[in-house]
């Protein structure tokens, strides 16, 4: 049988290079960070936004309190559950556990304790040993309510 390399021989013979070619190509790129084959694990998390906010006893913080977790390649993570913890103040969270958005961002809302002083939140993420802690300063004064 004759094929278009002239001879039935050389057409598998070039088959058979062109799949170890193939095979090896597939082979360095796992091995040379081309793609890698290692689950990617939360390995850090960090404070965005919402730290060292005021708010008066009773009232909930201006802003969210946002965290980022990333892999150990220092990339966002999506879908990682955040646990919130009020640590010292009271008062209370709009969650107690959040995910990961696209951004590697997870958040809650803080309202204040009764008793003006200070408060700490913790988030925390399992297998990531420091949790990172929010602080508030809660003030007296009456929390005021606006009507929209």
């Amino acid at each position: 049988m004759k094929t278009e390399s002239g001879s039935s021989g050389s057409s598998s013979a070039n088959r058979l290079i062109a799949s170890a070619t193939f095979v090896v190509a597939l082979g360095l790129a796992s091995c040379s960070g081309g793609s890698s084959t290692a689950a990617l694990v939360p390995s850090a998390i960090g404070i965005v936004s919402g730290n060292g906010q005021t708010a008066i006893a009773g009232a909930t913080v201006a802003q969210p309190f946002v965290v980022e977790v990333l892999d150990q390649n220092a990339e966002e993570m999506l879908g990682v559950s955040v646990n919130w913890t009020i640590i010292t103040g009271g008062g209370s969270l709009t969650s107690t556990a959040s995910f990961t958005d696209s951004a590697g961002h997870a958040n809650t809302r803080y309202t204040a304790g009764p008793v003006a002083g200070s408060a700490t939140v913790r988030a925390s993420v399992n297998g990531i040993p420091n949790p990172v802690v929010f602080t508030v300063t809660i003030t007296s004064g009456t929390a005021s309510r606006r009507e929209e």
